[in-house]
């Protein structure tokens, strides 16, 4: 027979031989205590259901323990995760991105007769920008 946990919807298949009439089970995901009970017999030219449904036992619990939530009402208090503590560390690494960018564009600029004199192609790149080769 299939049974349902009526706290957190998690089946289980269980033989009939090991759930007796008034038997009352545990959820091995939410630890909810219920009693399992037969769903009403099905119209006769419909297949025999073996689904169960769930009556809550009205077990005492203690009054400092806090009522259990159903599924539903557990993810609906959930809150969203913290932020990662790497922002400031992220926000660091962009500026020294940013720095070492402007600081190779700062020595081409710098050093462009030495760079265009050792890399001849680089000429038709400061020549785009208006900047003219070294004269010798």
């Amino acid at each position: 027979m299939r049974i349902a946990c009526p706290s957190c919807s998690a089946a289980y298949d269980v033989a009939d031989s090991l759930l007796p009439p008034g038997q009352i089970v545990k959820c091995a995901r939410c630890n909810e205590a219920w009693m399992p009970v037969p769903v009403k017999a099905p119209p006769e030219n419909e297949p025999e259901s073996r689904e169960f449904t769930a009556e809550r036992t009205a077990e005492p619990r203690p009054e400092t323990e806090k009522p259990r939530l159903t599924a539903v009402d557990r993810l609906a208090q959930r809150t969203p995760p913290p932020r990662s503590p790497g922002g400031t560390a992220r926000r660091a690494a962009w500026a020294a991105s940013i720095v070492v960018v402007l600081g190779v564009l700062w020595g081409a600029y710098t050093w462009r007769a030495d760079v265009m004199t050792h890399w001849p192609q680089s000429v038709q790149v400061y020549s785009l920008f208006g900047l003219a080769p070294p004269q010798h």
